[in-house]
Formats: structure tokens, sequence, C-alpha cells
């Protein structure tokens, strides 16, 4: 980050700067309880807050957050998948988590069934648990299912704009890559899920969705 914030002419030396920001964004201070304990105006956090998560968002994210289609990277995912949970050709899992909101802009619409308003943040990761598609854009109240039919990830997924070649043959058909995730998302091609949220299933269910839960 450190070219692009030389360019905004601050004050304050942008190591210092980044430093700053996120230790406001890790423990939730207010710009004007951060200001006190950095002697700074907190304007000039609000600005730096903006500055900052601004550059995170659209210099480094697309660098950094990446889908695994390259053929070197899908491998070492789905092998390294495999070996956990005996599933062939997994290539993330998929999981939502409320963030918490300070202020509650409509109790019916971000309250999340913990109770406290909130967005709604999912991810996906590998199997070294790096995110490689994050989305937050819905109201905590919203439910797991209707949140991923809304992202990008979704719609690249479903129009052909994301083309995993890795096709193996799975006793005579052939299988993709594919994310996993638990029983609160849908079945898709590219999305496994279990086949019972109880375990009520038959002893060959429940042993798969027992080695898709390790996922």
């Amino acid at each position: 980050l450190k070219p692009h914030i030389a360019l905004s002419n601050l004050s304050l030396p942008s190591d210092y700067a980044v430093a700053m920001v996120l230790s406001r964004l890790a423990h939730g201070l207010s710009a004007k309880s951060l200001a006190s304990r950095y002697s700074l105006d907190p304007y000039l956090v609000s600005k730096i807050t903006n500055m900052v998560t601004r550059l995170l968002a659209t210099k480094l994210y697309p660098e950094f957050i990446k889908i695994p289609v390259g053929r070197r990277r899908l491998l070492e995912t789905t092998q390294a998948f495999e070996e956990l949970t005996s599933l062939p050709n997994m290539c993330g899992a998929i999981d939502t988590t409320p963030v918490h909101l300070r202020i509650n802009p409509n109790p019916n619409i971000y309250r999340c069934r913990y109770g406290f308003p909130s967005l709604l943040l999912q991810v996906v990761s590998d199997h070294k648990k790096i995110f490689w598609d994050v989305c937050v854009k819905a109201p905590g109240g919203t439910d797991d299912a209707t949140h991923f039919r809304d992202s990008l990830l979704y719609h690249r997924l479903t129009s052909g704009d994301v083309v995993w070649d890795k096709v193996i043959s799975v006793r005579g058909h052939h299988v993709r890559p594919y994310v996993v995730g638990d029983w609160c998302f849908p079945l898709l091609p590219f999305l496994l899920t279990p086949f019972s949220p109880s375990g009520m299933g038959t002893p060959a269910q429940n042993l798969f969705d027992g080695m898709l839960m390790k996922g």
C-alpha cells in the first residue's frame, strides 16, 4: 500500500497509518477513541480509515483474493482436501457468519439468528483456510442460500465465467471441482451439501456427511 498512500500526501508515515487502521478494524474502535489514543484529530482518523480500507478493497483484494483456476493451485487444493476428507476434486469450503453492527438501522432486516444487528459475511476458503472469495452485501437477517445466490461468485459459476478444467471420473460420471457447504446452502452441480442435518440418513449417507463436514 505504501506507494498508493504516498500519493495522498498524508502527514503520517504510511506504515503508521496502516497500523492505526488495522488496529481500529480489529477492535471496533470509534474515530474519537482512536484519535485520543494516537493524539490525532478524529476527522483525520476517519479520513485515513476510509483511504486505507478503500485501497485494501481496490488495490490488494484483486491481487490476493482469487478463485483457484490455475492448474497448479487447483491440483494442490483438491489433493489436500482429498487427504482430509477422502472426497475427490473438492476445491473450497463455504460458510457465513454475522458481523456485529454497533448501530441497528432496521431490527427486522439486520437482526441475525443470534439476536443482534449485523451484516452477513460469506467466505470460501481453501485447505489452508485462506479465503479465495469474500462477499458481504446482505443484512444479517438474510438466509445463507439467498445471500449465496445474490453473490458474484454464484453468478460467475452459473454463467460459465469460471470454468474448472480439472475433470475426474467417479463411477462413470464426470465430476468437475466443487465447493462444499452445510445444509443451509442449496445443492448445486458446483456446491455439495450434506444429505441430512441431523444424522438421520442411511449409514452410507451419514458417512458421506461426516467426510463432507470435515471439509
